[in-house]
């Protein structure tokens, strides 16, 4: 399991999507704007210490992080969207993007066996536990409509893609059996989150995403939690964390 939770990692696929099918927040309003710079951006993303808890920092190497859409492969071109938000990939044609991982900190913490005596299963364990959830959280600034265009998209292949779809990156690829609507945080001016479903060895898990606009700029999140993984447990975005970058955008 090792080998596929780790290949996941550096799969990009999935995003957040809401219309009908999802449950979101908020509507149209202010969705008109003139685009922020990426200058402007850099002063509004996320920075350490603006949430209690996370270390903040440009996920140098972080294995989500795409460095283009041309590197995202997937099954179905209608689920594009999807695979852009896991991959911390803007949606649609922004005037400016940056984007932060957010990762939260863990105790540290001694195994109770050297690594030389651990099983496999008991090595994948300590893995996941010492290692907090990581969040990329992706800033995208519009002119026009263009913010409410992306969100438009994301909700259609939500409801477009519930089966499920085929994504990856850098040759790697995931099956991911259904997209879910799930609850938001709650903030912006409209807010979608979503579960993805996947069958890790025959153990059905969960990965989580959730997208924010606010006015002409829109955020999404992508959560890599290995211990909920692992473990089968229901993911999610947390929700500090978009809370604290709603509240710099105002």
């Amino acid at each position: 399991m090792t080998a596929l939770v780790l290949s996941l990692a550096a799969v990009a696929g999935c995003g957040s999507g809401g219309a009908d099918d999802a449950e979101g927040s908020g509507g149209k309003e202010s969705a008109t704007a003139k685009a922020a710079s990426a200058a402007e951006l850099e002063k509004l993303v996320l920075a350490d210490g603006d949430v209690e808890g996370y270390t903040v920092d440009e996920g140098e190497g972080y294995a989500s992080f795409a460095a283009s859409k041309d590197d995202v492969e997937v099954g179905d071109e209608k689920c594009a969207p999807l695979a852009y938000v896991l991959s911390s990939l803007p949606l649609g044609d922004p005037a400016a993007h940056v984007r932060r991982l957010a990762t939260e900190k863990t105790p540290a913490t001694t195994p109770s066996k050297d690594i030389e005596d651990m099983t496999d299963a008991e090595m994948e364990e300590a893995l996941a536990s010492s290692a907090g959830a990581a969040t990329s959280v992706s800033l995208s600034s519009y002119d026009g409509e263009g913010a409410a265009e992306a969100m438009d998209s994301l909700s259609d292949a939500v409801g477009a893609c519930a089966g499920g779809f085929t994504g990856g990156m850098a040759g790697e690829s995931a099956k991911f059996t259904k997209v879910a609507p799930a609850k938001d945080a709650g903030q912006g001016d409209e807010s979608v989150a979503f579960t993805l479903g996947l069958d890790m060895e025959g153990k059905p898990t969960s990965v989580s995403g959730e997208a924010v606009r606010n006015g002409g700029t829109v955020t999404t999140y992508y959560t890599f939690d290995l211990e909920t993984l692992m473990s089968g447990k229901p993911s999610g975005i947390p929700a500090e964390v978009v809370k604290a970058q709603s509240a710099k955008l105002g």
